[in-house]
C-alpha cells in the first residue's frame, strides 16, 4: 500500500499548479458553487454529516461546537490521507462508514478534552490530539491508509 500512497502524494504535488488555475477560475465568478464543496465533493458530505450528527446528539448544557479549523482539519486529512489514496487503490469496503465512525470517535474524544479545559469549542489542535489518542483504534487505520 505504501507505494500506492507515495505515488498518489507525488501526483497531488504535480497537480497543484494545474488545480490553482481551476480554483482561481472558480473563485473569480460571483455565482459560483462553493469551491470547497467542489474540490472535496466525494468526501465533503460524509464529513459534514458526521459533524452535524455529532453536534445534534449533544445535550444543551454540555454542548460544545466544532470550530471551523477543526472541520477543515477533518476534511483535509480524511480526504488526502484516507479517501483519495483508498479510492486510487480501489479499496472502498465501507470507507464512508469507517470515516464517519472515526470522525465521531475523534470528535467525542476532543469534546471530552475540551470540556475538561472548560472551553466551549473543539479546535483543530484538539482534533489532532484526539487523533493521536485514538490512533490504534481508528477504523480507517485498518485499511492501511495512514
Amino acid at each position: 500500500m505504501e507505494k500506492i500512497v507515495d505515488a498518489y502524494f507525488q501526483f497531488s504535488i504535480e497537480q497543484a499548479d494545474k488545480n490553482k488555475f481551476q480554483n482561481d477560475f472558480i473563485l473569480n465568478f460571483p455565482n459560483r458553487p462553493d469551491p470547497t464543496r467542489l474540490r472535496y465533493a466525494p468526501i465533503f458530505d460524509v464529513i459534514q454529516t458526521a459533524i452535524n450528527r455529532f453536534e445534534a446528539n449533544q445535550s444543551e448544557p454540555d454542548f460544545i461546537r466544532v470550530r471551523s479549523d477543526a472541520r477543515l482539519f477533518l476534511l483535509l486529512n480524511f480526504d488526502q490521507m484516507v479517501f483519495r489514496p483508498l479510492t486510487a487503490a480501489r479499496n472502498l469496503n465501507n470507507i464512508s462508514g469507517s470515516i464517519s465512525e472515526d470522525v465521531t470517535n475523534i470528535l467525542e474524544t476532543a469534546r471530552i478534552a475540551t470540556k475538561e479545559k472548560r472551553e466551549s469549542e473543539i479546535s483543530g489542535h484538539e482534533v489532532l490530539n484526539a487523533c493521536s489518542r485514538l490512533w490504534g483504534s481508528l477504523k480507517t487505520l485498518a485499511k492501511d491508509s495512514w
